[in-house]
């Protein structure tokens, strides 16, 4: 048992009281505690020890307290260890950058080397190991495109077969059936051009063989034909002229074919004009013969008026004409009118084989 000071009046009473006898004041149950400085026993309620002075706090306040510089100092650990993460990454990405930066820079190096030297297909490959897909993109684009004009300066020089070789090489080029498609028609372009070419300067035999060549152009039927009923008119055209008073005059109108069954060649028919005795220009159709070609007769005119006055021959021959284009089937022919009145008027002497063609009823390989 110990004496405490009541709170009221600030008499001594004893630790046990429910009252200070001095003032009645109603006191509670104070636990003793030990002064930390002088050791005195003191109430815990009270705030000073009043031996010593030294300042008391409870069990609560002193709990609180570590608890608030525990956490304070949880806080500051916690802090510090994100920090030190956080530099310890941007340590090791800034590592990575520059080994990244470092082999890329290595690989390009690599790459132009084989640029240089023509080796577009190695650089490729080489380029494919960049990690950094914009850089990568970009180069690979610059090579495609080396690619690609190496393609086109060989069709610009007409070398079709080094072109499609090196497109072979190329096979990983983004745009490589575009460029397949290209290399096909240029060709097929050029190689119309030069039988069109052949024919203008009358070799039709080194057009057929030309085109034999290439079985599968696009316009193969379209050329044999042309080929075929060229070489037709101006065979007939050349059994013409000694008919002629001025052959170099003749100028072609028009040239129509027709079918005619069992015979080796089509009915020709042709309209043309050439000057006649008298220096003047006069129109005339002719007929040939469907076993020869040879020129079978000629007559000024179909109309029956003017007929009248004409010979028997003429008439005959005019209407064997009609007669033909009544009951004969017309061949739409590609023949190209132009072509063959520049043969005429620059005295070309076209090379032909009709032979080839004869009791062909329909133009094919």
């Amino acid at each position: 048992m110990a004496l405490i000071l009541c709170k009221n009046c600030g008499k001594q009473i004893s630790d046990r009281a429910e009252k200070c006898p001095h003032c009645g004041y109603e006191q509670k149950q104070n636990t003793m505690i030990v002064c930390p400085d002088c050791g005195a026993a003191i109430s815990q309620d009270i705030d000073i020890c009043p031996m010593c002075g030294c300042p008391i706090y409870d069990n609560d306040n002193k709990k609180n307290e570590e608890t608030s510089k525990s956490k304070k100092i949880k806080k500051i650990l916690l802090l510090s260890g994100l920090g030190l993460s956080l530099m310890a990454l941007i340590t090791i990405l800034i590592i990575v950058a520059v080994v990244i930066f470092g082999r890329t820079n290595r690989i390009l190096k690599r790459v132009q080397s084989l640029i240089d030297d023509g080796l577009l297909v190695e650089a490729t490959i080489e380029i494919d190991k960049i990690q950094d897909e914009e850089i990568k993109e970009s180069k690979l684009s610059d090579v495609y495109s080396m690619m690609e004009k190496e393609i086109t300066d060989l069709l610009d020089q007409n070398k079709y077969d080094e072109a499609k070789k090196l497109l072979q090489k190329y096979k990983t080029i983004r745009n490589y059936t575009e460029l397949e498609n290209i290399i096909q028609q240029r060709e097929f372009d050029y190689i119309e051009t030069e039988i069109e070419n052949l024919m203008q300067n009358g070799d039709y035999i080194g057009a057929q063989e030309y085109l034999n060549r290439y079985s599968d152009h696009p316009k193969r039927q379209e050329l044999q034909e042309t080929i075929v009923y060229e070489s037709i008119a101006l065979q007939c055209i050349k059994s013409l002229k000694p008919s002629m008073k001025n052959p170099s005059s003749l100028q072609i109108n028009y040239i129509e074919f027709y079918h005619i069954e069992d015979k080796p060649y089509p009915a020709v028919i042709i309209l043309g004009s050439g000057q006649n005795g008298f220096g003047g220009y006069a129109n005339s159709y002719s007929l040939f013969d469907t076993e020869t070609l040879d020129l079978f007769g000629t007559c000024r005119s179909l109309d029956p008026d003017e007929l009248k006055n004409c010979d028997l021959s003429e008439v005959t021959i005019a209407a064997l004409i009609l007669l033909t284009r009544s009951e004969k089937e017309k061949i739409e022919a590609n023949c190209n009118i132009e072509r063959i009145n520049s043969i005429i008027q620059n005295s070309i002497t076209p090379k032909i084989d009709v032979t080839r063609y004869a009791n062909q009823k329909t133009i094919e390989f």
